[in-house]
């Protein structure tokens, strides 16, 4: 029963990573601000383990599946930490290390899932769906972008930044960008242009190769099929 449990997760995971990220996505803005810092460091713990899990049945470098743990653990344990920091300049470091780590974490699990995705040699939904993960990644990945600016310098961006750097992220992902947020400082213009551009592309490009592999994949299946 426990074989068939990880066989079934091994073949559905970018499905379970999905449902998590969403989950993550669609919690984020329920916690008030006094439950913030905690609910956000639970749901990002339980994002994680998916991620660790995922990551597990995808990387076959045991080295580089350990690696990309003790960097997310690192910056997960840097973050609890930065709550018994004595004064809030001394937090506010910490949370830019911890942005920092975590940048090159969500980079690097970027990379690996796109990897693994084209080594396949059969591209099913399960497949697609790890696109879609991939690209809710991104969004998450210029979030902390943001953060770390904003922490470094909070007039960068106008309007209420602190709380909705996600929203802003996926609004300028999917080039929505409704105005309410607005980056002031030229580097975070910058930033928000390259987010636009890496979202479209990535659709325009990943995303429509995926599919389109997997529909000439079941072409030459109904081809065969019938012959």
């Amino acid at each position: 029963m426990k074989l068939i449990s990880i066989e079934r997760f091994i073949a559905n995971k970018y499905s379970h990573l999905l449902t998590m990220l969403i989950t993550f996505l669609l919690l984020l803005p329920l916690f008030e601000k006094e439950q913030r810092e905690t609910g956000l460091r639970l749901i990002t713990l339980l994002l994680l383990l998916t991620i660790f899990l995922c990551l597990r049945v995808t990387v076959s470098n045991k080295k580089i599946f350990w690696a990309c743990v003790s960097i997310a653990a690192f910056a997960y344990l840097l973050d609890a930490l930065s709550i018994y920091a004595e004064s809030d300049q001394a937090k506010n470091a910490i949370l830019i290390v911890n942005s920092i780590i975590n940048c090159i974490f969500v980079a690097s699990t970027i990379v690996i899932l796109m990897k693994s995705m084209f080594k396949k040699p059969t591209i099913n939904l399960n497949t697609i769906l790890g696109g879609v993960c991939v690209y809710l990644l991104i969004g998450i990945l210029w979030a902390i972008f943001y953060m770390l600016q904003y922490k470094l310098d909070p007039t960068v961006i106008e309007g209420e930044a602190d709380s909705s750097l996600f929203y802003f992220s996926y609004t300028t992902l999917t080039t929505l960008g409704y105005g309410d947020i607005v980056p002031k400082a030229k580097f975070m213009m910058m930033l928000a242009s390259f987010e636009a551009i890496a979202g479209q592309m990535f659709l325009a490009v990943f995303i429509a190769r995926l599919v389109g592999l997997h529909t000439a994949q079941e072409i030459r299946r109904k081809d065969k099929t019938s012959n």
